[in-house]
């Protein structure tokens, strides 16, 4: 198991990383999400032991590694740009670890058949680097890493340096790859792609400024953000001011400016506090509907995308605010009338006000 006590770590006097802590454990894919800057990559170079925090500890197993050499520690590690040698074959790529650590060929030859078809890239082996795609060139630098059978396996930002098409095929196939893997290894991933994070995780630490702004599977980061700042970076921009009027044992009704909303409870949750009505895009149905709150608006702009049409609506009762939704089916055109039907569990109550 990893786990990160208190890791602290400074650029330039300022502070990157506040006292992070977080753990692993044995076989989960743990994604580390959030913007640039927020210090994930750091955190991961720290676990690599290319980078030294000012204070803090980094354990794994029960030993604690600070003072391992980054060679030492039976971790594997790879880049955004994958860092293939372009001078070898996918082959002695993949194979090369193996042969620093001394492995015989027939040994390497069979771990690399064995690893080329993980991949999905049988027969690839004698293949020179600058003879693949960008995706294949991931698979196979993927590979390399997954060869020496690493303690823990990091990715720093895989799949961000290809595009949309290509990265979205990948996204299903590492997952793929990562489940066929096996062999209980623990994996570390980082990412500023939601998409991704919740592709892949098991569990999801999302980061921001320095610290953990959350952490949970997700579910739980998508259901119930931890605040207006997570949700937002998370992509949801429908935030309504609300203050909690009262609670009972499995809800709480709150009030907003489209009415009194009943919402699931949440334990963070008390009467009187200042909260955030979160509406996921999901949530709205056309037309009154039953077991949800109506919502009268008209549509400002409609955007078609096949079997999902995307609304920007200005509610009749908040002609200052507009939601962003996805709705299924005929909708209104631009600048018509709709009636909306909101889906309570397809919102959530954040603590605290917005920022």
């Amino acid at each position: 198991m990893l786990s990160i006590r208190a890791i602290t770590k400074d650029y330039d006097g300022a502070p990157l990383l506040r006292g992070v802590s977080l753990e692993a454990a044995a076989g989960e894919v743990l994604c580390l999400l959030g913007p640039s800057g927020c210090g994930k990559s750091t955190l991961l170079r720290i676990v690599a032991g290319i980078e030294t925090q000012e204070s803090g500890e980094v354990w794994f197993d029960g030993s604690r590694i600070d003072g391992t050499p980054a060679h030492a520690r039976d971790f594997g590690m790879m880049f955004q740009e994958g860092a293939l040698f372009p001078h070898l074959s996918a082959a002695d790529n993949i194979g090369f670890g193996l042969r620093m650590r001394g492995e015989t060929p027939a040994m390497r030859r069979a771990r690399t058949d064995e690893l080329l078809a993980l991949v999905g890239l049988s027969g690839f082996g004698p293949r020179k680097v600058y003879t693949l795609s960008g995706g294949e060139r991931q698979r196979i630098a993927l590979a390399r890493t997954l060869a020496p059978e690493p303690r823990l396996l990091m990715l720093d930002e895989p799949l961000s340096a290809l595009d949309r098409e290509l990265h979205d095929r990948l996204l299903d196939e590492l997952g793929q790859i990562l489940a066929r893997a096996g062999r209980g290894v623990t994996t570390l991933y980082v990412t500023h792609d939601q998409q991704e994070a919740f592709a892949l995780a098991d569990r999801i630490i999302v980061m921001r400024e320095g610290l953990v702004a959350q952490a949970g599977t997700p579910d739980e980061i998508y259901r119930a953000p931890a605040s207006a700042d997570v949700a937002r970076f998370l992509g949801f921009s429908n935030l309504l001011e609300a203050k909690v009027l009262s609670r009972e044992a499995d809800s709480i009704v709150a009030r907003t400016a489209l009415g009194d909303v009943r919402l699931a409870a949440r334990p963070d949750l008390s009467a009187d506090m200042p909260v955030m009505l979160l509406i996921r895009p999901e949530a709205a149905r056309i037309g009154p509907q039953p077991g949800g709150w109506v919502v009268d608006g008209v549509v400002g702009e409609r955007s078609f995308r096949g079997a999902q049409t995307r609304l920007q609506v200005t509610p009749a009762r908040a002609p200052e605010m507009t939601l962003t939704l996805v709705v299924s089916g005929p909708a209104p055109a631009a600048g018509q009338p709709v009636t909306l039907t909101i889906a309570p569990s397809d919102c959530s109550l954040i603590p605290g006000p917005a920022r």
